[in-house]
């Protein structure tokens, strides 16, 4: 990425609508190359801003972020299982309960597709 469509991507990440228009009551006097000039400027944003959406929206962008996603949650119950396995080993009758309830909700869940 070149060091202008860095800068450009910044300019735009803390801009909101509001900084590209002029206030109603104040006149706009900029010369004709002023008006280019800041049209170049708005381009180049609008580019870094089209560039950064596509890298977001690439598929494997999405895949590579559903992938944490999918680890993430994987951990959390994981962690939630070894928990309730601990509690049940140690005679806490709710994670008996627990884990009971879960393999057979697990048994019917897996009847039902297979």
């Amino acid at each position: 990425m070149s060091q202008i469509n860095i800068r450009a991507r910044m300019a735009a990440q803390a801009k909101t609508a509001a900084d590209y228009e002029l206030p109603a009551d104040q006149p706009d006097d900029r010369s004709a190359a002023q008006i280019q000039q800041d049209i170049e400027r708005v381009r180049e944003e609008m580019t870094a801003t089209v560039d950064e959406l596509a890298d977001i929206l690439a598929p494997e962008a999405l895949l590579n972020n559903a992938k944490a996603t999918a680890a993430e949650k994987f951990d959390v119950v994981k962690d939630k299982l070894q928990e309730l396995w601990c509690g049940a080993r140690d005679g806490d009758v709710p994670s008996i309960l627990a884990l009971a309830g879960i393999a057979l909700a697990t048994r019917f869940v897996l009847r039902r597709i297979f």
